[in-house]
């Protein structure tokens, strides 16, 4: 018996520490207003750009920076003229100047479950099909 209620103590003190260690939930969206994601070519510098990264506490689509690839960094407004000054020369691609305004967009777009016509897009690396 003793057995029985030393677990069903751990078990409630476990949830409750498990409970107090989930984030609640929020019913808001992240506003992405103004923010900018830039494609940088990596090059050599793959140090530099973890390290301005790390730095300004930002992301990345697609993972983290590879030697001779790609980084595609996610700046919110406030810090896009110190990223734009830290990566100056370095060969760059605005992929959206306002993310938010792109996510706004593409959220008024219908789920697609056609046929379509076979539309291709060349964006300098990738072939991309509709």
């Amino acid at each position: 018996m003793r057995y029985l209620t030393a677990l069903s103590s751990l078990l409630a003190l476990s949830s409750t520490a498990f409970a107090a260690s989930v984030p609640p939930s929020s019913s808001q969206k992240k506003s992405y207003s103004g923010y900018k994601v830039i494609r940088l070519s990596v090059g050599q510098d793959v140090a530099k750009i973890n390290d301005l990264i790390d730095k300004l506490g930002l992301t990345t689509w697609m993972g983290a920076p590879r030697q001779n690839g790609r980084a595609d960094v996610v700046i919110p407004p406030g810090q896009v003229a110190e990223f734009e000054a830290q990566t100056k020369g370095m060969k760059s691609v605005i992929m959206h100047d306002d993310l938010g305004r792109a996510i706004s967009e593409q959220e008024g777009y219908n789920v697609y479950a056609g046929e379509c016509s076979t539309i291709s897009i060349y964006d300098g690396e990738k072939v991309w099909f509709c």
